[in-house]
């Protein structure tokens, strides 16, 4: 058992949202698809999102801390399908950007 291990079990979590170019980037010609943020872990906090506006569309990224997060896979997931479960509600489709 997790609460027999001695182990502090926390799930921190902090998230940077930022609102990037909204006119397409191009490098050596070719244009930029995404821009996906880093966002490093510090103490105390076990999982940190980015979130990056670009040309339209929303790039999201993940870092976690394995032991505290070791099932950071589920994530993205869960956030794909309230996103998607949030515009079939507004009435857009989401998968035609994608």
């Amino acid at each position: 058992s997790l609460f027999s291990t001695g182990k502090q079990l926390c799930a921190n979590t902090l998230m940077a949202p930022i609102a990037g170019p909204q006119a397409p980037l191009y490098s050596m010609g070719a244009k930029m698809l995404g821009i996906y943020p880093h966002v490093p872990l510090q103490p105390g906090i076990g999982l940190t999102t980015g979130l990056m506006s670009y040309h339209g569309k929303m790039c999201w990224s993940f870092n976690a801390d394995y032991d505290l997060v070791p099932d950071i896979h589920a994530v993205p997931r869960g956030v794909a399908q309230a996103f998607d479960q949030l515009m079939e509600e507004l009435g857009i489709d989401a998968a035609a950007d994608r």
